[in-house]
């Protein structure tokens, strides 16, 4: 998964079913994520704004992928 912005402050979380804790932080890891989900429940994706970021071209990129 790609996020694609003009603005920097844009980033993504994704989450695991049952955690608070990302399993990938895109303010830390920048981003692109590639790796390998949870074979069982729910996974979120969280996409932030920063303060100044706004809404617009923000743009999350697949495909995702299951492996099971």
């Amino acid at each position: 998964m790609e996020l694609q912005g003009s603005n920097l402050q844009n980033d993504f979380n994704v989450m695991a079913a049952g955690t608070d804790t990302a399993m990938f932080s895109g303010s830390v890891a920048g981003n692109r994520f590639s790796g390998l989900l949870p074979s069982d429940g729910d996974v979120t994706v969280w996409g932030g704004f920063g303060a100044r970021a706004g809404v617009g071209g923000l743009r999350l990129r697949g495909p995702l992928g299951f492996l099971g």
